[in-house]
């Protein structure tokens, strides 16, 4: 029984970690933003070129992962200097750094964890048990992702305004799309298919590990 339970825990813990790795990748993507600028003609309807809009991206990208002090940027819009973000969007990214270095906190505690209950159920030849009760938890992950793909697919406003709602505690992501530039850079339509992707190969990964569970408990038997 108590194989079963940390194997529970330690799979759920597995799929923080391949959940937050696959937010992390998709969101630091840098040729996804290119490719969304392309499609929603964002520079031009900032009024930058597409070079100062990817240098404003990186710089942007850079500093959640703390890389970059401030987001005090200036660039050329519509023809005169000036700075990119006013206050209030610098507060809000100030929020989502704050987010994404707690969630790489979780994406190294539940790595290391499961490095840990992995390397124990290898010394106690305990394998076969991780691979069944990662099988045993499939239908509970299908039906998660399922659901949450689905209400994305039917309702992504609501979908990202909850989402806002839960791991925001103020209104900064509030944001006016006539006047604030960050979210002219990456609106609706951008998150829309960053969530998508993020889910997409969430499931992918999920399904690898899926079919390897299976063949190693049949090879176990046979």
């Amino acid at each position: 029984m108590k194989w079963k339970l940390l194997h529970y825990s330690a799979i759920w813990a597995l799929l923080l970690f391949i959940f937050s790795t696959v937010i992390e990748f998709h969101s630091f993507h840098f040729s996804f933003y290119k490719q969304q600028y392309q499609q929603l003609n964002i520079a031009s309807s900032i009024g930058v070129s597409k070079e100062e809009l990817y240098r404003v991206t990186t710089h942007l990208l850079y500093y959640i992962q703390g890389k970059q002090e401030d987001l005090m940027i200036q660039a050329t819009i519509d023809g005169k200097q000036d700075f990119f973000f006013n206050q209030k969007e610098i507060d809000h990214m100030v929020d989502v750094k704050d987010l994404y270095t707690k969630m790489k906190r979780i994406q190294y505690g539940s790595c290391i964890y499961v490095i840990v209950v992995l390397a124990i159920s290898m010394k106690q030849k305990k394998m076969k048990s991780w691979y069944q009760a990662y099988i045993q938890h499939t239908h509970y992950f299908m039906m998660i992702v399922g659901g949450l793909g689905f209400y994305i697919l039917v309702d992504f406003q609501r979908f990202w305004y909850q989402f806002h709602t839960v791991f925001f505690t103020n209104d900064l992501w509030l944001l006016d799309p006539s006047v604030d530039r960050l979210i002219m850079m990456v609106p609706s339509e951008f998150f829309n298919q960053l969530v998508l992707r993020i889910l997409l190969s969430f499931l992918a990964v999920f399904l690898m590990l899926y079919v390897f569970s299976r063949y190693q408990v049949k090879r176990s038997i046979e």
